[in-house]
């Protein structure tokens, strides 16, 4: 993470945000681009991918749903004042190497993962942590509009003619004003 990103978890809802964006969504659901300013979002946005490959803050959640992770415990080591448990993930026939560091006192929360999956790794700290989350952080505001998008629907008793001829390879789409 490049420093600017601030990352908020409750359940399986999410808010991500920096100085150009805010993003909030559930595991495994389209995200939702809120705009503040003009209270709205845009629900449009794609799932995000939150593993360890993905473009978005990495979520240690999603290494340990894998069932060809193995997990080792190699000792202890003092972060940014808490206690934390190295441990490093192992995925099966994988060449990288995950290294995730539990706080004890934060109720085992991975404050750092390292991965390293040469020519690329990258390191995501968490800092300024909090284990209490409002509800509303993770929420769109009741009184944000959703942008308005044509949802284009299928038009099945379409029928159309390419050189004169029935064509039965097509298909045609109708956005609501059109």
């Amino acid at each position: 993470m490049s420093g600017g990103e601030r990352i908020a978890r409750k359940g399986k809802r999410y808010r991500e945000e920096s100085q150009f964006w805010l993003f909030i969504g559930e595991e495994g659901k389209p995200a939702a681009r809120v705009s503040t300013e003009a209270k709205a979002y845009d629900d449009m946005e794609p799932t995000r991918d939150q593993s360890a490959s993905g473009s978005s803050p990495f979520n240690p959640k999603t290494i340990a749903e894998e069932s060809d992770v193995t997990f080792t415990a190699l000792g202890t080591v003092m972060l940014s004042e808490h206690k934390c448990i190295k441990i490093e993930a192992a995925r099966k026939g994988k060449p990288e190497k995950i290294y995730l560091y539990a706080a004890r006192d934060l109720k085992n929360l991975i404050i750092v993962a390292q991965v390293l999956n040469p020519p690329r790794g990258f390191v995501q700290t968490l800092s300024n942590i909090s284990l209490e989350v409002p509800d509303n952080l993770v929420e769109i505001p009741a009184d944000y509009k959703p942008i308005d998008h044509d949802r284009w629907t299928k038009v099945e008793t379409a029928q159309l003619t390419y050189g004169g001829k029935p064509s039965k390879d097509f298909g045609v789409f109708r956005a609501p004003g059109g």
